[in-house]
């Protein structure tokens, strides 16, 4: 799904554990987050796909699948600062069941030079 990385540049791997994390990128390098969706009684807990707030990464691919799990590939194109979230909401997948009004916020900085 993802196309290799240049010769010469580094990956930084995100996922659900880095909620919250300031990371630092050089421009060339991936960023490639993979967030989990979760399953309960009847219900997922699902990702939608990652966006960014300013022109710092460039998302390369990605978004999200049916089983609520999300991934997506972006490339550090200038320096400065820039963030990546997405948000997870509850999808019923089965009769009978009920979904609570919230949603799962995660964010990630990313800091490139």
């Amino acid at each position: 799904m993802f196309p290799p990385p240049v010769l010469g540049n580094s990956t930084v791997f995100l996922g659900d554990g880095d909620n919250g994390r300031v990371v630092r990128a050089r421009v060339g390098d991936l960023v490639r987050v993979h967030l989990s969706g979760r399953r309960g009684d009847g219900v997922i807990w699902a990702w939608g796909s990652p966006m960014t707030s300013s022109g710092v990464l460039r998302m390369v691919n990605g978004g999200p699948s049916r089983n609520g799990d999300s991934d997506a590939l972006f490339r550090v194109v200038r320096p400065g600062r820039d963030s990546l979230s997405d948000s997870s909401q509850c999808v019923v997948r089965a009769p009978g069941r009920r979904c609570p009004m919230i949603a799962q916020q995660w964010m990630v900085t990313v800091l490139a030079r």
